[in-house]
């Protein structure tokens, strides 16, 4: 339910103390019902976090970390899912990786202190940082589109990544400029791509074919052809 741009339990039924359960926001993520695209929403997204924030998350598991990432990245906000990613790497995992949900390490982070093993943490944090690296929820490819300040001057790339309808993306972001995309698919299909270049004008490079294209609205069109990979620069 939603009253204003607060996300309700139910009708008349606020979020008033902190859980380990963020189904409440199940409408921003992983069911998109609501997008970061108007300022209403974005007003949404922005209530949502700041009531998580208020609230604390002293009453957090392992897992609510991983959810609460991928809300930040929602929202375009890479400090805030970095921060809770790096939370529960640092305070909630053992030594081979899996996930122990309670704060074993006496960090202060949570009230629980024990140690149960879940599975569903784990995958939630690989999910956030996809969604940090990429997003195409909205009927376009944005890549690195929730960057933290942590990672600004440092080399990122991804290689592979898979987006709705089977297209494989990578993409290498040096400092904040986007060096490259490649984007490669079994079947022949039309891409739709958010430019993360500052030029407006782009190289496209499909087999032997080389040609520009240029974005309108900060969107480029690209053909990509069947088992050919197609690249992407800005020179």
């Amino acid at each position: 339910a939603l009253n204003g741009s607060s996300i309700l339990l139910a009708e008349g039924e606020p979020l008033h103390v902190s859980h380990r359960h963020l189904s409440h926001l199940m409408c921003l993520y992983p069911l998109h019902l609501i997008n970061y695209d108007t300022p209403e929403h974005m007003a949404i997204y922005q209530r949502a976090l700041h009531d998580l924030e208020r609230l604390g998350t002293g009453y957090w598991v392992g897992f609510s970390f991983g959810m609460a990432a991928q809300i930040y990245a929602m929202a375009l906000n890479g400090n805030g899912a970095y921060r809770n990613l790096y939370t529960y790497a640092h305070a909630f995992t053992a030594d081979n990786g899996f996930n122990l949900n309670g704060d074993y390490k006496n960090y202060g982070y949570s009230i629980f202190h024990y140690r149960p093993f879940t599975l569903e943490a784990a995958y939630g944090f690989c999910d956030a940082l996809h969604e940090m690296l990429m997003q195409d929820h909205m009927g376009y490819i944005h890549v690195f589109p929730a960057i933290p300040n942590e990672w600004q001057n440092r080399e990122i790339s991804f290689t592979d990544l898979r987006s709705r309808g089977g297209v494989l993306v990578s993409a290498v972001r040096c400092g904040d400029s986007v060096r490259e995309i490649r984007l490669k698919c079994d079947t022949a299909r039309t891409v739709r791509i958010r430019s993360p270049f500052a030029e407006k004008v782009v190289t496209i490079t499909a087999g032997e074919e080389r040609y520009t294209a240029e974005a309108a609205d900060r969107f480029l069109t690209v053909h990509v052809p069947a088992a050919a990979a197609v690249l992407i620069t800005a020179d």
